[in-house]
C-alpha cells in the first residue's frame, strides 16, 4: 500500500508541488524576527530570551523517530493543530498589537499556509483532509503571547522536519 501511494507521490504533481510549497513557505515566516518582537514586549523582545514552550496537542520530538511514512502524518496532525492555534494567535494579536500590520498579515500567511500543507500532505498519504481541532481556551494576555511565540517557533520547526522528509521520499521513490 505504502509502495503504491510511493508511485502515485511519483506520478502526481504532488511530489513536486508538496516539497516547493515547503521551500517556498520556509523564507516567509519570519515571525520571531527580533523586529516582530518588538511588539510583544519583555521577556519576548529580550535579545537572549530564547525559551521553546510547549504547543498543547504537537506531536513530541521523540515521536520523530518513527518511520518515514508516519513522520509525514504526525506532520499532517501538526499543522492542522497549528492552523486552529494561527486562527487564535491572529485574533490575539490584533486586539494586542494593533499597530503591527506586518506581523497580522504574516500570521494570516501562516494559517493559510498550514492548511495547504494539511491538502498536500493528507494527499501525499491518502487521506482526507484533517479535521481541524477546536480552538484554545486562553485568556491571561502574558500566556497568549508566549502561545503566540510558541507556535510560531514550532511552526518553523515542523516546516523544517517536513522538508527534510519530504526530501528522503523524493530521493526514495526517484525513478
Amino acid at each position: 500500500s505504502r509502495s503504491i501511494a510511493a508511485r502515485k507521490f511519483l506520478d502526481l504533481p504532488w511530489r513536486t508541488r508538496s516539497f516547493d510549497l515547503l521551500l517556498h513557505f520556509l523564507p516567509t515566516n519570519g515571525l520571531s524576527s527580533p523586529s516582530q518582537m518588538t511588539f510583544q514586549g519583555s521577556p519576548l523582545s529580550d535579545p537572549d530570551y530564547s525559551a521553546k514552550p510547549h504547543v498543547e496537542g504537537l506531536p513530541a520530538p521523540m515521536d520523530l523517530n518513527a518511520s518515514l511514512w508516519k513522520r509525514i502524518s504526525l506532520s499532517l496532525a501538526a499543522f492542522a493543530l497549528l492552523a486552529t492555534w494561527f486562527d487564535c494567535v491572529f485574533l490575539w494579536q490584533v486586539d494586542l498589537t494593533a499597530r503591527a500590520k506586518d506581523m497580522h498579515a504574516r500570521l494570516e500567511n501562516c494559517r493559510q499556509q498550514c492548511k495547504a500543507l494539511c491538502t498536500s500532505l493528507a494527499s501525499i498519504l491518502e487521506q482526507k483532509e484533517p479535521t481541524y481541532p477546536p480552538k484554545p481556551e486562553v485568556s491571561k494576555v502574558f500566556t497568549k503571547k508566549i502561545a503566540g511565540y510558541a507556535v510560531c517557533l514550532h511552526y518553523v520547526s515542523w516546516l523544517k522536519q517536513t522538508e527534510r522528509d519530504l526530501a528522503i521520499l523524493i530521493s526514495e521513490t526517484a525513478v
